[in-house]
C-alpha cells in the first residue's frame, strides 16, 4: 500500500494537470487543495486562464464554459427544475479551494435534490457546494455574459448526479466526481448601489468570509466554522433560466456540465462585496486577477430558455465589454488573438 501511494504521488507530480484531492469531498489535505498549478493571470502564457489547454487539453474543447448568451439566437423550450429537500436552509462551512471561497454543504443536514433538467429529465442531482466568482470593483466579475453584458460577480451552485456519486464512492476514486455529470446553477450578482442590501439568506455567507483560513498558512483546518445560509428563494423557484451543455470553468475543464443560468441577478451590499476583495490566495488578493474565466465560442451548441426572451438588440449595453481589454465586441475575440507559449516564455517575461 505504501509503495502504491508513493508511486501515485510521483505520477501526480510528474504531470502538470494534477489538481489535488476532490473538491467535493468532506475532507482533504488543505495544503493540496490550496496549491493548484494554474492561475487567472491572463498574461501568463502557460498557466494563465487564456492558456489552460497548454497543460489540460480539454480546456480547448468544443463545449467549453462560460459563454456569451446571444438572446437573438436562443431557443424556447419548456423546462421547470424542482428541488426535493429536507430543509429550507443550507448548513456547511467555507473552504478556500481552487482560488475561490466555497460553501461546502453538510449533506446530512441539508439535502437538496434537483430534477427536471433539460435533456436529463430522468436524472437527479444533489447540491454539493456553491462558490463565488468575482473581480475588482468596476471590473465585471461574472463568468457568463448575456449579449456581452456582465455583472459584478457570479455564484455557482454545483450539483452532482446521484448515480455518479455512488459510482465514485464505490471505486474509491477521488477524480471520479470531476468526470461525473453535473448541473451548475449560475446566479448573477450585482452590487446594490441604491438600497445597499444583500439578497435575503445570502448574508451569512459574506459575513463568514472573514473566517475563511487563507490558503498556504500553517493553520490545519483551511475551513470556517459550520453555519447556515438561507432560505434562498431561487432554490425554491429558480425562475427564468438559460440552459446549455458546457464544462467546468476550472481545469481540467471537463465537458460534463449542464448549465442553468438565471436571468435575474441577486444583489449584494457594497460592504459584503468588499469582504470578497479581502480574500487572498497564497498571499495575493484574489481580486488582483479575479477568478473569472473569459467566455468561450459557442461552436455548434444551442442555448435554451424556459421563458420568452426579447430578441431586440440591446443598444445600451451598460455593463458589457469592460472585463479588461480582451472581451471585444463579441466577448470572445480574445480566443482568436490569445498568445500561449512555453515555460521559458513566462520566464522571459519575469
Amino acid at each position: 500500500m505504501v509503495v502504491a501511494t508513493v508511486i501515485l504521488l510521483l505520477a501526480c507530480a510528474a504531470v502538470s494537470n494534477c489538481v489535488g484531492p476532490d473538491i467535493y469531498s468532506d475532507s482533504g489535505n488543505p495544503v493540496e487543495t490550496c496549491h493548484v498549478n494554474w492561475t487567472y493571470d491572463r498574461t501568463n502564457k502557460t498557466h494563465g486562464s487564456f492558456c489552460w489547454d497548454m497543460f489540460a487539453p480539454t480546456c480547448d474543447g468544443e463545449r467549453q464554459s462560460p459563454i456569451n448568451i446571444e438572446t437573438k439566437k436562443v431557443t424556447f423550450m419548456f423546462f421547470d427544475p424542482k428541488y426535493q429537500r429536507n430543509t429550507n436552509t443550507l448548513t456547511g462551512h467555507i473552504k478556500m479551494a481552487e482560488r475561490a471561497p466555497k460553501f461546502m454543504i453538510d449533506k446530512k443536514k441539508s439535502s437538496f435534490i434537483l430534477s427536471g433538467i433539460p435533456f436529463h429529465s430522468d436524472k437527479r442531482f444533489r447540491l454539493m457546494q456553491f462558490h463565488m466568482h468575482f473581480h475588482e470593483v468596476n471590473v465585471k466579475g461574472s463568468e457568463h455574459r448575456v449579449d456581452c453584458e456582465g455583472h459584478d460577480g457570479e455564484l455557482h451552485f454545483v450539483h452532482e448526479e446521484i448515480s455518479s456519486m455512488n459510482d465514485a464512492r464505490t471505486s474509491n476514486n477521488n477524480a471520479g466526481t470531476r468526470n461525473a455529470n453535473k448541473v451548475v446553477l449560475a446566479i448573477f450578482v450585482t452590487i446594490d448601489e441604491k438600497e445597499n442590501k444583500t439578497y435575503p439568506g445570502l448574508g451569512p455567507f459574506f459575513d463568514n468570509l472573514k473566517n475563511a483560513v487563507i490558503c498556504g498558512t500553517d493553520k490545519v483546518s483551511g475551513e470556517s466554522e459550520t453555519f447556515t445560509v438561507g432560505p434562498l428563494e431561487f432554490l425554491t423557484t429558480p425562475g427564468n433560466l438559460y440552459s446549455y451543455e458546457g464544462s467546468l470553468t476550472t481545469p481540467t475543464c471537463n465537458e460534463t456540465v449542464t448549465w442553468l443560468v438565471r436571468h435575474t441577478p441577486v444583489t449584494v451590499s457594497r460592504a459584503h462585496f468588499e469582504e470578497l476583495l479581502k480574500l487572498k490566495w497564497e498571499n495575493t488578493k484574489i481580486s488582483v486577477h479575479g477568478n473569472v474565466r473569459p467566455p468561450f465560442p459557442m461552436n455548434d451548441r444551442k442555448v435554451y430558455t424556459n421563458f420568452k426572451v426579447r430578441n431586440e438588440k440591446n443598444n445600451e449595453n451598460h455593463n458589457g465589454n469592460n472585463n479588461n481589454e480582451n472581451n471585444g465586441p463579441t466577448c470572445t475575440e480574445w480566443y482568436e488573438s490569445r498568445v500561449c507559449g512555453t515555460e521559458s516564455d513566462d520566464d522571459d517575461d519575469n
